[in-house]
C-alpha cells in the first residue's frame, strides 16, 4: 500500500488501470469464460451468511492487528499471509460445511487455463504500464523478490473472499449492480484495521487507501462479472498491483 499520494502516482495508476479495463475486456470476449451464473436457493440466507463472516473478519483483524506493532511493516511478508488467512477462513469453513461447490465462490476449474492466460496478461501490461519492466531486468530492491509469493496468497485469499463469496451472494439477493457496489465497499473497509494498528497512519493516508481499495474492489468486481465469476485472473493481477509499489 502506498505511503504518500502524488500527482504522479496517481497519474501511473490512471494509464494502468485503463489498460487494465482494455486487456481485461479482449480476454472475456473469449466464449471460454462464458457459463451459467450461479444461483442460490435461499438468497436472504446467502445475505445474511456473507454479512457475518464479513463482520467477524472484520472484528478479527482489529483483534489480530491491535497486538502488532508499527515494525511489523507491509513489507514483511508473513503479514500478508497472516492477512490472508484471517479473511479466506471463515468463508472457506463456510462453504465446506455448507457442502456449496468451489464454483460458488469464484473457483471454477473450467476456466482454470484462460483464468491464468488473463491473470499474465493483466500481470504484464500493469508492469509495463507502471514503467517497473527494467526494474525486473536490472535489479530488484531488497526484499521484493520473497515478497511476491506472499503477496499471490494474499490476493488469492482476498479475492475468495470478497469477489468470490461475498459478492455473488450479495448480487444474488441485491442486484448485480449493488452486489457489486456493496462487496467492493466492505472490502474497502477492511483495510482499515492494518493502515489504524499497524501502519499508524494519518487519516489523510487512510482515507487515501479506502479510496485506492475502493477503485481496486471495483476494478476486480467488474472483471469477475466480465468473465463469468473466476476470481483466479483477478487475484493474480492484484498481486503483480501490489508488488510495483514495493519496487
Amino acid at each position: 500500500m502506498p505511503e504518500t499520494f502524488n500527482a504522479q502516482l496517481l497519474l501511473q495508476l490512471a494509464v494502468e488501470w485503463m489498460g487494465v479495463i482494455a486487456v481485461a475486456i479482449i480476454f472475456t470476449a473469449s466464449p471460454r469464460f462464458k457459463r451459467q451464473p450461479v444461483t442460490f436457493k435461499y438468497p436472504r440466507r446467502e445475505l445474511y451468511v456473507s454479512l457475518s463472516l464479513w463482520g467477524l473478519v472484520w472484528v478479527v483483524m482489529w483483534l489480530i492487528f491491535s497486538r502488532l506493532t508499527a515494525e511489523t511493516g507491509s513489507a514483511d511478508p508473513n503479514l500478508w499471509i497472516l492477512t490472508a488467512v484471517l479473511a479466506a477462513a471463515p468463508f472457506a469453513a463456510a462453504l465446506a460445511v455448507r457442502r456449496q461447490p468451489l464454483r460458488s465462490a469464484g473457483l471454477n476449474p473450467q476456466t482454470l487455463t484462460p483464468a491464468l492466460l488473463m491473470g499474465v496478461g493483466l500481470g504484464l501490461i500493469t508492469l509495463f504500464l507502471r514503467g517497473k519492466v527494467e526494474v525486473i531486468l536490472y535489479g530488484l530492491p531488497a526484499g521484493s523478490p520473497a515478497l511476491l509469493p506472499a503477496l499471490l496468497i494474499f490476493a488469492l485469499g482476498w479475492e475468495f473472499a470478497f469477489r468470490g463469496f461475498v459478492q455473488p451472494r450479495l448480487a444474488a439477493r441485491l442486484g448485480e449492480r449493488w452486489g457489486w457496489l456493496a462487496a467492493s465497499g466492505l472490502a474497502a473497509l477492511t483495510v482499515l484495521p492494518f493502515r489504524i494498528m499497524v501502519a499508524q497512519a494519518a487519516w489523510p493516508l487512510i482515507l487515501g487507501d479506502l479510496a485506492l481499495e475502493l477503485v481496486k474492489s471495483l476494478l476486480a468486481g467488474w472483471m469477475v462479472q466480465k468473465n463469468g465469476g473466476d476470481v483466479l485472473s483477478v487475484a493474480l493481477y492484484r498481486a503483480i498491483h501490489d508488488w510495483t509499489f514495493f519496487l
